[in-house]
């Protein structure tokens, strides 16, 4: 009798664990990071629409060669003929090998479960989940920084929807696992310095050492990093920061010796469409054009397109006088990328929507958006110019996201160009919607999901 009430109550227990686990586990789910990360990625995924240029598919053809015949030559398996390299008879990817290294898995695994054209949707799926956690990145980097949960989620809301992140997170390109790294990095880099942890800063040099891997011009973030751990006096405790980042560089010259015969060759020596770029005549445009188009031309600029973005410096005012050394990190990044790219001959991007080689340091320029919400939260009139900016940044991406992302170069003002084209009938750009257009529900019904009963919880806690 006894054996058997112990049973019963040893019974009872163990159902009484695994009930407050699965509560604990509501709980999680319920939380605002959790929600806002179902919502971006639910909008992400629904514009999903497969390759539309030869950027997605030099990174593809580098992914067959590596699962198919263990090389990394793809002569057999190029599919646009611009974007690749050829050097000593044969053909290579002309993109960092990086991210072409992460979809290898996907490739491997999906090819022995569905036909090998619908794996391109997996790769862009991959992009669309490191944007929607580069958003909860930005979320959870706020309130390190102090940022109120008003003003943490419009931070993220207005990088999510607000950029051009929402553009490229339905494509194959680097840029959104590029802002991905960096932003994971300064993560594990500020719990590094709160926590004193070395595992954390040991993780930091995993994100960013890969990054260059992703993108080469991510090299020059190292030493706004390293002056970042400089400041803190963290001078020691670096070597768990360098080593990782060490590796994946020796990683990375070993890519490049097993294609071009040295480390220091990418390839860039040997494009078919624009010869060697590798020179230092690639770098030859006037700065003043370059920065001009990159942030105020209706061409590329990101300010033309993203004006929600001007109030930013504001914001970095305001965090220079509580983090200091985090504002210097945050815009030496900006600043560095752009100068980079606007003596770059090809600045453009070529074929695209936006400044998209800014994409991995626009968070970095986005963050200090809370402060300035933050600071002018009680003034009408902030809030109506901000709105009034918000909508205007996220219809302006809006036409890179449902009309093709992949304008082409000579267009002057693709946002124009896609308004137009999209009133005068033109399909949206999207996968889902061309299964059923009554799929265009999908976005509302989640949103209204996951954020109508918060709002009615919180109204009603009001009135009580």
């Amino acid at each position: 009798m006894l054996s058997s009430t112990f049973r019963i109550g040893e019974r009872m227990g163990k159902w009484n664990k695994r009930l407050v686990f699965a509560k604990q586990i509501l709980k999680r789910l319920n939380s605002t990071r959790v929600k806002l990360f179902i919502v971006v990625l639910g909008i992400y995924l629904y514009f999903i629409s497969g390759f539309h240029s030869a950027n997605e598919w030099s990174r593809h053809s580098l992914i067959q060669a590596i699962v198919e015949e263990q090389t990394f030559v793809i002569d057999g398996y190029v599919k646009d003929w611009r974007d690749v390299s050829y050097y000593n008879g044969h053909y290579y990817s002309d993109k960092p090998p990086g991210l072409s290294f992460v979809g290898v898995p996907i490739y491997f695994t999906a090819k022995f479960l569905i036909e090998w054209w619908r794996i391109r949707y997996l790769l862009i799926s991959l992009i669309a989940i490191v944007s929607a956690l580069s958003v909860i990145l930005v979320y959870e980097i706020s309130g390190f920084l102090g940022g109120n949960k008003t003003s943490k989620l419009l931070t993220a809301l207005t990088y999510a929807f607000g950029t051009i992140t929402w553009v490229y997170s339905k494509t194959f390109f680097a840029h959104g696992f590029s802002a991905f790294l960096i932003l994971l990095s300064i993560y594990c880099a500020r719990l590094f310095i709160q926590e004193n942890k070395k595992t954390f800063i040991f993780l930091s040099g995993v994100a960013m050492g890969y990054s260059f891997l992703v993108e080469y011009p991510n090299l020059l973030l190292l030493v706004p990093f390293l002056f970042y751990f400089i400041f803190y006096n963290t001078k020691k405790e670096i070597i768990y920061f360098s080593v990782p980042v060490a590796l994946f560089l020796m990683i990375l010259g070993i890519y490049h010796y097993v294609c071009f015969e040295s480390p220091f060759i990418t390839p860039y020596i040997s494009h078919t469409s624009e010869g060697n770029m590798q020179g230092i005549s690639t770098f030859s445009n006037p700065v003043h054009i370059g920065l001009y188009g990159l942030l105020f031309s209706p061409y590329r600029g990101l300010f033309y397109l993203s004006p929600i973005l001007l109030l930013s410096p504001f914001g970095f005012f305001s965090l220079y006088k509580k983090y200091k050394p985090e504002t210097v990190l945050f815009l030496s990044s900006f600043i560095i990328i752009n100068l980079f790219y606007s003596v770059f001959i090809h600045w453009h991007g070529g074929a695209c929507y936006g400044p998209r080689y800014l994409l991995n340091v626009i968070p970095v320029f986005t963050l200090p958006l809370f402060q300035v919400i933050e600071k002018y939260k009680d003034q009408r009139r902030f809030f109506v110019l901000f709105f009034i900016l918000m909508g205007y940044s996220i219809f302006a991406n809006a036409m890179g996201v449902l009309a093709d992302y992949h304008v082409d170069q000579g267009i002057e003002n693709p946002l124009l160009h896609n308004l137009m084209y999209l009133l005068n009938g033109g399909g949206i750009d999207s996968r889902l919607f061309f299964i059923s257009p009554l799929t265009i529900l999908f976005p509302i019904v989640l949103i209204l999901i996951c954020i109508v009963p918060t709002v009615v919880r919180r109204l009603h806690a009001k009135r009580n």
